[in-house]
Protein backbone atom coordinates (compact mmCIF):
# COMPACT_ATOMS: atom_id res chain seq x y z
CA UNK A 1 0.00 0.00 0.00
CA UNK A 2 3.05 2.26 0.81
CA UNK A 3 4.49 1.55 -2.42
CA UNK A 4 1.51 2.24 -4.32
CA UNK A 5 0.71 5.40 -2.25
CA UNK A 6 4.57 7.05 -2.89
CA UNK A 7 4.27 6.08 -6.78
CA UNK A 8 0.64 7.75 -6.88
CA UNK A 9 2.12 10.69 -5.54
CA UNK A 10 5.80 11.21 -7.63
CA UNK A 11 3.23 10.39 -10.72
CA UNK A 12 0.90 13.64 -9.63
CA UNK A 13 4.21 15.51 -8.83
CA UNK A 14 5.63 14.40 -12.68
CA UNK A 15 1.80 14.97 -14.19
CA UNK A 16 2.23 18.72 -12.48
CA UNK A 17 4.48 20.33 -15.19
CA UNK A 18 3.57 18.20 -18.06
CA UNK A 19 -0.11 20.39 -17.52
CA UNK A 20 1.62 23.81 -16.64
CA UNK A 21 3.22 23.81 -19.65
CA UNK A 22 0.87 21.92 -22.08
CA UNK A 23 0.99 24.05 -24.94
CA UNK A 24 4.77 23.53 -25.41
CA UNK A 25 6.35 19.99 -26.95
CA UNK A 26 6.82 18.53 -23.39
CA UNK A 27 2.79 17.64 -23.78
CA UNK A 28 3.18 15.19 -26.59
CA UNK A 29 6.83 14.07 -25.85
CA UNK A 30 5.20 12.56 -22.90
CA UNK A 31 2.42 10.90 -24.43
CA UNK A 32 4.69 9.62 -27.10
CA UNK A 33 6.44 8.22 -24.46
CA UNK A 34 3.40 6.74 -22.87
CA UNK A 35 1.76 5.45 -26.11
CA UNK A 36 4.95 3.86 -27.19
CA UNK A 37 5.63 2.00 -23.51
CA UNK A 38 1.96 0.95 -23.74
CA UNK A 39 1.65 -0.34 -26.93
CA UNK A 40 4.85 -2.34 -26.09
CA UNK A 41 2.53 -3.50 -23.08
CA UNK A 42 -0.24 -4.85 -24.90
CA UNK A 43 2.69 -6.73 -27.62
CA UNK A 44 3.66 -8.07 -24.54
CA UNK A 45 0.17 -9.51 -23.09
CA UNK A 46 -0.47 -10.67 -26.20
CA UNK A 47 2.48 -12.63 -26.93
CA UNK A 48 4.22 -10.20 -29.62
CA UNK A 49 7.16 -8.87 -28.17
CA UNK A 50 10.16 -11.06 -28.74
CA UNK A 51 11.91 -10.35 -31.39
CA UNK A 52 11.14 -12.53 -33.84
CA UNK A 53 7.91 -10.05 -34.26
CA UNK A 54 9.42 -6.86 -34.60
CA UNK A 55 8.57 -7.07 -38.24
CA UNK A 56 5.39 -6.41 -37.24
CA UNK A 57 5.24 -4.19 -34.34
CA UNK A 58 7.70 -1.74 -35.29
CA UNK A 59 5.63 0.16 -37.51
CA UNK A 60 3.03 0.45 -35.12
CA UNK A 61 5.63 2.02 -32.05
CA UNK A 62 6.64 4.35 -34.68
CA UNK A 63 2.83 5.09 -35.44
CA UNK A 64 2.13 5.60 -31.27
CA UNK A 65 5.26 7.89 -30.98
CA UNK A 66 4.23 10.23 -34.14
CA UNK A 67 1.23 10.64 -34.01
CA UNK A 68 0.85 13.14 -31.01
CA UNK A 69 3.36 15.05 -33.01
CA UNK A 70 1.24 15.20 -36.01
CA UNK A 71 -1.47 16.63 -33.71
CA UNK A 72 0.48 18.93 -32.38
CA UNK A 73 1.84 20.52 -35.52
CA UNK A 74 -1.26 20.31 -37.68
CA UNK A 75 -3.01 22.38 -34.43
CA UNK A 76 -5.72 23.78 -36.97
CA UNK A 77 -8.91 25.16 -35.82
CA UNK A 78 -10.95 22.25 -37.67
CA UNK A 79 -9.27 19.69 -36.16
CA UNK A 80 -10.25 17.44 -39.14
CA UNK A 81 -7.71 14.93 -37.75
CA UNK A 82 -8.49 14.75 -34.47
CA UNK A 83 -12.43 14.29 -35.17
CA UNK A 84 -11.60 11.63 -37.67
CA UNK A 85 -9.82 9.81 -34.92
CA UNK A 86 -12.43 10.44 -32.79
CA UNK A 87 -15.07 8.67 -34.55
CA UNK A 88 -12.55 6.20 -34.73
CA UNK A 89 -11.77 5.07 -30.93
CA UNK A 90 -15.88 5.10 -30.42
CA UNK A 91 -16.23 2.65 -32.54
CA UNK A 92 -13.54 0.77 -30.86
CA UNK A 93 -15.13 1.80 -27.73
CA UNK A 94 -18.27 0.24 -28.15
CA UNK A 95 -16.93 -2.97 -29.54
CA UNK A 96 -15.04 -3.14 -26.59
CA UNK A 97 -17.51 -2.40 -24.41
CA UNK A 98 -20.10 -5.08 -25.97
CA UNK A 99 -17.40 -7.67 -25.21
CA UNK A 100 -16.76 -7.13 -21.28
CA UNK A 101 -20.43 -6.93 -20.73
CA UNK A 102 -21.18 -10.00 -22.61
CA UNK A 103 -17.46 -11.87 -22.05
CA UNK A 104 -17.31 -12.61 -25.69
CA UNK A 105 -14.98 -16.04 -24.99
CA UNK A 106 -14.30 -16.53 -28.64
CA UNK A 107 -10.66 -15.02 -28.77
CA UNK A 108 -9.58 -12.75 -31.50
CA UNK A 109 -6.40 -13.32 -33.26
CA UNK A 110 -3.48 -11.88 -30.84
CA UNK A 111 -2.38 -9.09 -33.77
CA UNK A 112 -5.98 -8.15 -34.22
CA UNK A 113 -6.15 -7.08 -30.68
CA UNK A 114 -3.11 -5.48 -30.82
CA UNK A 115 -4.10 -3.54 -33.81
CA UNK A 116 -7.34 -2.44 -32.28
CA UNK A 117 -5.59 -1.75 -28.95
CA UNK A 118 -2.74 0.48 -30.70
CA UNK A 119 -5.49 3.11 -31.73
CA UNK A 120 -7.25 2.27 -28.39
CA UNK A 121 -3.47 3.99 -27.07
CA UNK A 122 -2.87 6.56 -29.61
CA UNK A 123 -6.28 8.65 -30.40
CA UNK A 124 -6.44 9.49 -26.90
CA UNK A 125 -2.98 11.01 -27.08
CA UNK A 126 -3.84 12.44 -30.48
CA UNK A 127 -7.02 13.89 -28.70
CA UNK A 128 -5.33 15.17 -25.32
CA UNK A 129 -3.46 17.51 -27.57
CA UNK A 130 -6.42 18.84 -29.38
CA UNK A 131 -8.27 19.64 -26.32
CA UNK A 132 -4.60 22.19 -25.57
CA UNK A 133 -5.69 23.56 -28.74
CA UNK A 134 -8.99 24.35 -28.02
CA UNK A 135 -9.98 27.30 -30.78
CA UNK A 136 -11.73 29.22 -27.56
CA UNK A 137 -8.20 29.28 -25.54
CA UNK A 138 -9.03 27.39 -22.68
CA UNK A 139 -7.46 24.54 -23.59
CA UNK A 140 -4.58 24.39 -20.78
CA UNK A 141 -7.54 24.96 -18.55
CA UNK A 142 -9.55 22.06 -19.67
CA UNK A 143 -6.86 19.35 -20.02
CA UNK A 144 -6.70 18.88 -15.98
CA UNK A 145 -10.43 17.53 -16.43
CA UNK A 146 -9.24 14.41 -17.83
CA UNK A 147 -6.43 13.66 -14.68
CA UNK A 148 -9.16 15.00 -12.05
CA UNK A 149 -12.23 12.90 -13.97
CA UNK A 150 -10.52 9.81 -14.29
CA UNK A 151 -8.29 9.88 -10.73
CA UNK A 152 -11.46 11.07 -8.62
CA UNK A 153 -13.99 8.13 -10.29
CA UNK A 154 -11.07 5.91 -9.67
CA UNK A 155 -10.50 6.80 -5.57
CA UNK A 156 -14.84 7.36 -5.02
CA UNK A 157 -15.33 4.01 -6.70
CA UNK A 158 -13.02 2.10 -4.76
CA UNK A 159 -14.26 3.94 -1.75
CA UNK A 160 -17.57 3.92 -1.87
CA UNK A 161 -17.36 0.23 -3.33
CA UNK A 162 -15.04 -0.76 -0.16
CA UNK A 163 -17.74 0.31 2.04
CA UNK A 164 -21.13 -0.86 1.05
CA UNK A 165 -20.32 -2.41 -2.35
CA UNK A 166 -22.78 -5.35 -2.71
CA UNK A 167 -24.06 -5.83 -5.66
CA UNK A 168 -21.12 -7.14 -8.83
CA UNK A 169 -20.44 -4.74 -12.17
CA UNK A 170 -18.94 -6.94 -14.10
CA UNK A 171 -17.37 -10.00 -12.10
CA UNK A 172 -16.31 -12.06 -15.11
CA UNK A 173 -13.60 -8.86 -15.85
CA UNK A 174 -13.33 -7.53 -12.51
CA UNK A 175 -14.72 -8.84 -9.80
CA UNK A 176 -13.92 -6.17 -7.21
CA UNK A 177 -16.14 -3.94 -9.03
CA UNK A 178 -19.49 -3.24 -7.47
CA UNK A 179 -22.83 -0.99 -9.06
CA UNK A 180 -22.49 1.04 -5.83
CA UNK A 181 -19.01 1.84 -6.19
CA UNK A 182 -19.86 3.47 -9.78
CA UNK A 183 -22.58 5.23 -8.39
CA UNK A 184 -20.26 6.67 -6.24
CA UNK A 185 -17.52 7.24 -8.63
CA UNK A 186 -20.15 9.49 -11.09
CA UNK A 187 -20.89 11.58 -7.76
CA UNK A 188 -17.46 11.83 -6.67
CA UNK A 189 -16.44 13.11 -10.27
CA UNK A 190 -19.25 15.36 -10.47
CA UNK A 191 -18.58 16.90 -7.43
CA UNK A 192 -14.55 16.92 -8.56
CA UNK A 193 -15.65 18.59 -11.45
CA UNK A 194 -17.70 21.19 -10.14
CA UNK A 195 -15.00 22.05 -7.18
CA UNK A 196 -12.06 22.28 -10.11
CA UNK A 197 -14.60 24.65 -11.60
CA UNK A 198 -14.94 26.66 -8.38
CA UNK A 199 -11.36 26.80 -7.94
CA UNK A 200 -10.68 27.77 -11.90
CA UNK A 201 -13.24 30.49 -11.68
CA UNK A 202 -12.37 31.84 -8.18
CA UNK A 203 -8.44 32.23 -9.55
CA UNK A 204 -9.16 33.19 -13.19
CA UNK A 205 -12.35 35.42 -12.63
CA UNK A 206 -14.67 33.39 -14.97
CA UNK A 207 -18.21 33.19 -15.27
CA UNK A 208 -18.46 29.65 -14.41
CA UNK A 209 -21.31 26.97 -16.10
CA UNK A 210 -21.81 24.48 -13.43
CA UNK A 211 -24.57 22.77 -15.00
CA UNK A 212 -22.07 21.95 -18.11
CA UNK A 213 -19.51 21.01 -15.54
CA UNK A 214 -21.81 18.49 -13.75
CA UNK A 215 -23.09 16.62 -17.26
CA UNK A 216 -19.66 16.37 -18.24
CA UNK A 217 -18.49 14.97 -14.89
CA UNK A 218 -21.71 12.01 -15.24
CA UNK A 219 -20.17 11.51 -18.57
CA UNK A 220 -16.70 11.83 -17.86
CA UNK A 221 -17.18 9.05 -15.05
CA UNK A 222 -19.40 6.55 -16.76
CA UNK A 223 -16.41 6.49 -19.75
CA UNK A 224 -13.67 6.32 -17.15
CA UNK A 225 -15.14 3.33 -15.22
CA UNK A 226 -15.69 1.69 -19.09
CA UNK A 227 -12.33 2.15 -20.09
CA UNK A 228 -11.18 0.50 -16.81
CA UNK A 229 -12.94 -2.74 -17.29
CA UNK A 230 -11.70 -2.40 -21.18
CA UNK A 231 -8.54 -2.48 -19.84
CA UNK A 232 -9.24 -5.20 -17.62
CA UNK A 233 -11.11 -7.30 -20.58
CA UNK A 234 -7.84 -7.71 -22.67
CA UNK A 235 -5.94 -8.04 -19.31
CA UNK A 236 -8.16 -11.46 -18.55
CA UNK A 237 -8.76 -13.06 -21.95
CA UNK A 238 -4.63 -13.22 -21.87
CA UNK A 239 -4.54 -14.77 -19.23
CA UNK A 240 -2.41 -11.58 -17.29
CA UNK A 241 -2.38 -9.67 -13.92
CA UNK A 242 -0.43 -6.12 -15.02
CA UNK A 243 0.57 -5.12 -18.35
CA UNK A 244 3.89 -3.99 -16.97
CA UNK A 245 6.25 -2.98 -14.28
CA UNK A 246 6.95 0.84 -14.76
CA UNK A 247 5.06 2.18 -11.86
CA UNK A 248 6.07 0.02 -8.81
CA UNK A 249 2.74 -0.85 -6.77
CA UNK A 250 0.22 -0.23 -10.33
CA UNK A 251 1.82 -1.75 -12.40
CA UNK A 252 2.52 -0.51 -16.35
CA UNK A 253 1.26 2.19 -18.54
CA UNK A 254 -2.15 0.64 -18.93
CA UNK A 255 -2.89 -0.63 -15.48
CA UNK A 256 -1.96 3.21 -14.26
CA UNK A 257 -3.69 5.44 -17.24
CA UNK A 258 -6.43 2.78 -18.53
CA UNK A 259 -9.53 5.37 -16.97
CA UNK A 260 -7.64 7.98 -18.98
CA UNK A 261 -7.68 6.83 -22.26
CA UNK A 262 -10.88 6.49 -21.91
CA UNK A 263 -11.85 9.76 -20.79
CA UNK A 264 -9.31 11.67 -23.37
CA UNK A 265 -11.51 11.17 -26.60
CA UNK A 266 -15.13 12.20 -24.93
CA UNK A 267 -13.93 15.73 -22.91
CA UNK A 268 -12.26 16.13 -26.42
CA UNK A 269 -15.67 16.59 -27.73
CA UNK A 270 -17.48 17.61 -24.56
CA UNK A 271 -14.72 20.64 -24.56
CA UNK A 272 -15.45 21.50 -28.36
CA UNK A 273 -19.34 21.76 -27.59
CA UNK A 274 -19.64 23.07 -23.94
CA UNK A 275 -18.68 26.38 -22.61
CA UNK A 276 -17.52 25.98 -19.09
CA UNK A 277 -15.67 29.10 -18.76
CA UNK A 278 -16.70 32.33 -19.67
Amino acid sequence: MLKRTLTAAALIILLIPVLLYSDTLLLPVTLAFLSVSAVFEVARCVGLSSRRYLSKTIPEYIIAGCLPFLQYYINDDSDKFAFISFFIYVLIFIIYSFAVFKYYKGLLSPYTVFISMLFYIVIPAICAVAIVGNKDGNGMIYLPLVVVGSWVTDTAAYLVGCCIGRHKLAPHVSPHKTIEGAVGGVVGCCAGFLLYGLIVGSIKNFDVNYMALFVSGIATSVVSQMGDLIASYVKRRFGIKDYGKLFPGHGGVLDRFDSMLAVAPFLFILTRYLSYFN
